[in-house]
């Protein structure tokens, strides 16, 4: 019996891949910060931005997602 294996192996690779910008996330520990809440809020009702529901979304957190890195 010692010639009998149950032994598969398996051949990996790796690819590194470029999926592009990293989404931005919330991360629950920001809502503890006083001063986050106050700047996302003022950053969003100051934006003035043109177009249909999902355009307008899109662009003010993009523009937000901007500003948090500055």
């Amino acid at each position: 019996m010692r010639g009998l294996s149950d032994h598969c192996p398996l051949v990996l690779t790796a690819n590194e891949e470029d999926w592009g910008p990293r989404p931005s996330r919330m991360l629950k520990c920001w809502k503890d910060v006083p001063v986050y809440h106050l700047f996302v809020r003022d950053k969003w009702n100051s934006l003035q931005v043109d177009g249909w529901g999902g355009f307008v979304l899109k662009e003010k957190l993009k523009m937000i997602k901007l500003a948090l890195k500055d």
